[in-house]
């Protein structure tokens, strides 16, 4: 997802600049071409030219508050109160277009004995390292979400429990350099559940089934 506040900020700054001087001009043409050539315009070029900088600043700071209110801030991946809002919209879309959806609800295995026995600030790491590879392994139209502690949420729209199990492998495949493994459950809409909190449970019994299994 792409943040675009200064974008939007400098834009509107320079309509407005535009729009000044256009009025300007339709008002009175000869007292413009008198003003362009006076002190007053070199005035207005440094007036401007903060002018946007205030913009671009502002569309900063906008676009940073809208990451921080969407991202985990250690992972960079999405947080759980961006996804309560997008999850119900995503199952609608594949509702309406009668299309497959798959959740993956992921759990760091031995995780709490991690920061036990390294320290919390390997654990950071751990979660950073797994939130890499979902994001890596996963297709752009994916939503990866930090769920919680040490647990990731997966949702693939248009994915059937086949494409769901191969990407599984590929996370899995990916984090074994790293001695990490994970405990993956799966749900798919609508075979499994056709709601979200359904799909959810779903998922999640699935995971838990898997980590006794360890």
């Amino acid at each position: 997802m792409k943040y675009t506040g200064k974008v939007f900020a400098t834009i509107a700054m320079l309509i407005v600049m535009i729009l000044w001087h256009v009025l300007y001009i339709i008002t009175d043409r000869a007292e413009y071409l008198t003003y362009i050539t006076s002190k007053g315009s070199q005035i207005e070029i440094f007036t401007n030219l903060f002018g946007l900088m205030i913009a671009l600043w502002a569309g900063h700071q906008f676009d940073r508050a809208t990451f921080f209110s969407q991202k985990d801030a250690l992972t960079k991946v999405f947080n759980r109160r961006f996804i309560d809002g997008k999850f119900p919209k995503m199952l609608t879309q594949a509702r309406k277009g009668n299309r497959e959806l798959s959740l993956l609800v992921i759990d760091i295995n031995q995780f709490k004995q991690m920061n036990d026995q390294y320290g919390h600030k390997y654990g950071d790491t751990v979660l950073q390292k797994v939130a890499s590879a979902l994001v890596e392994q996963t297709r752009k139209t994916d939503i990866v979400c930090r769920w919680g502690g040490d647990e990731f949420i997966v949702i693939l729209l248009d994915s059937s429990l086949e494409t769901a199990l191969s990407i599984k492998a590929r996370i899995e495949r990916t984090l074994a350099n790293d001695e990490i493994t994970l405990s993956i459950g799966c749900a798919v809409y609508p075979h499994d559940a056709t709601t979200v909190d359904d799909l959810m449970k779903a998922a999640d019994h699935h995971m838990y089934k898997v980590k006794r299994g360890q």
